[in-house]
């Protein structure tokens, strides 16, 4: 039996692709039909998140989500997919703010312990392109604590500033997809 390699890979990776969009469209489709299910809780804990960060001090650390709101969360991104704000306006005909559903701020405060599996999940995300480019390297940096901003080229992020205040240098950031 004679195997053509050139057709056989193609074939692979036509199927793979093909398992992707499926894999894709499922999760668009569940979007969809359950978002009414959860949203409320989601824009709860977005806008709960976001009074307490505009009620802290300058310098003070943004408190972490309690582990079953985390647990939640990544429950909900790997069943539904990640959910941008833009994403669930596109699929579920709903308009949103950001100041409303902000996922990306929700893992920015995910507890130490599950920061893990939410990269690894996210990442997943990044790959079939739920998510942002320079939404992912912002990720990844609050994950990952990266400390080597350098790293985050890849994803499209760069240092812009950096400010040195009280023996202390806080970095400024920008997206070069913008």
């Amino acid at each position: 039996m004679n195997i053509n390699w050139q057709h056989l890979l193609i074939y692979i990776l036509f199927v793979f692709n093909l398992e992707h969009v499926l894999a894709q469209a499922e999760k668009d489709s569940l979007l969809k039909r359950d978002f009414h299910l959860f949203k409320d809780e989601v824009i709860q804990l977005t806008e709960s998140k976001l009074h307490e960060i505009r009620q802290q001090k300058k310098g003070e650390v943004t408190k972490r989500l309690k582990d079953k709101d985390a647990l939640k969360i990544l429950e909900i991104t790997k069943k539904y997919g990640f959910l941008s704000y833009q994403r669930v306006n596109n699929i579920t005909g709903e308009e949103y703010f950001i100041d409303q559903l902000n996922v990306h701020l929700l893992f920015q405060c995910f507890p130490e312990k599950h920061k893990k599996a939410a990269h690894l999940l996210l990442k997943k995300e990044y790959e079939i392109g739920n998510i942002k480019r320079c939404d992912f390297g912002f990720l990844v940096k609050d994950l990952l604590n990266v400390t080597d901003y350098t790293v985050l080229k890849e994803y499209g992020i760069v240092v812009t500033e950096s400010i040195i205040t009280d023996n202390k240098t806080e970095y400024r950031f920008d997206c070069l997809d913008r």
